[in-house]
């Protein structure tokens, strides 16, 4: 039977991936650092995965892990947590010590459509410099680098998947406001007014996380493309600040209310954390093309913004927190 190794399995982005793994007909080895419960825990997929309980953030369990994945020696390495290039040795380096399990593995990477700084131009393309200054995003585009450099030396088969912002059940999706106020969204619903930093212009691409696990699919099936690529997942189209809560308004029976106000006027309202990923998310204003995943894979994302929200702000309703 084919086997996948997947760290990071109970997340957002591995709640969705791991039964489509499953329904591949992988064995499917997942790690994670606790016993929470995926957030689709309901798929009976996942009374056939095989759990390893393992704290990767420490050098003993960086070890454990690396050690367990070149033992179980998976066609499929899937790592979805890794923030610094050492993270990904660490999981790599046993691996790479055994060349014919090695060049034999596929491995997929999560990194972040942050690696993209100023903009050149719009919508961003994989092929648009990784100017960014910012420390998450600077990391992601370093492993970018390492697990592609492997692959042009056939150590590896690797794929990078830069998502937007991530987005599915269980997860709080960016606001109009940009950021995870929860508030936002209820005044929304009731038809209040909510404020929209400075013109509404800045935008947000998010994706879902289903759409990020489909679309990891798609290159586990198609290797050959997929080695030593990255590919955008978002949605189709990025979305405006006022468009989303124009969006969101009208699909509850409401007329839109938004009050622009400079970004001076909000930081004496939010909450400093508020604030600060508000500040992130218009500094990003992320926009990102899908045309190569679509050329090459044949890969088209089946949710789009209003669907990926709704779907967020149901699960959030059913569990109390809307």
């Amino acid at each position: 039977m084919k086997r996948a190794f997947v760290v990071g399995a109970s997340g957002h982005a591995g709640s969705y991936l791991v039964p489509k793994l499953i329904e591949m007909g992988y064995e499917v080895h997942a790690v994670a650092r606790g016993n929470r419960a995926p957030y689709t825990a309901e798929d009976p997929a996942w009374g056939k995965v095989i759990w390893h309980y393992m704290e990767r953030r420490t050098a003993e369990g960086a070890a454990a892990v690396s050690a367990l994945a070149a033992e179980l020696a998976p066609q499929v390495l899937c790592d979805l947590i890794s923030y610094t290039k050492e993270e990904m040795q660490h999981t790599l380096n046993p691996i790479l010590e055994k060349p014919d399990l090695a060049k034999n593995m596929h491995v997929i990477q999560l990194g972040t459509v942050w690696v993209y700084g100023v903009k050149l131009f719009v919508p961003v393309t994989e092929d648009h410099p990784r100017n960014t200054d910012d420390g998450y995003g600077a990391n992601k585009a370093i492993i970018e680098r390492y697990l592609h450099s492997l692959a042009a030396e056939g150590k590896i088969k690797s794929t990078v998947i830069f998502p937007g912002h991530i987005s599915g059940r269980g997860w709080v999706p960016i606001n109009p406001q940009g950021n995870v106020n929860m508030q936002v969204y209820r005044d929304i619903r009731e038809g209040k007014p909510i404020m929209i930093p400075d013109d509404g212009n800045h935008t947000l691409h998010h994706v879902h996380s289903a759409d990020i696990a489909d679309l990891i699919a798609v290159a586990i099936e198609n290797p050959d493309k997929a080695n030593g690529e990255t590919f955008h997942a978002t949605t189709e189209r990025a979305v405006t600040l006022s468009g989303m809560a124009e969006m969101l308004y009208r699909h509850f029976g409401h007329v839109p209310k938004m009050e622009y106000v400079r970004m001076e006027k909000l930081k004496q309202v939010l909450s400093e954390y508020d604030y600060i990923n508000t500040s992130r998310h218009l500094l990003f204003s992320s926009q990102c093309s899908m045309e190569k995943a679509k050329r090459m894979l044949g890969f088209v994302p089946k949710y789009n913004t209003l669907e990926t929200i709704l779907d967020c702000l149901n699960w959030q309703e059913e569990n109390g927190n809307l």
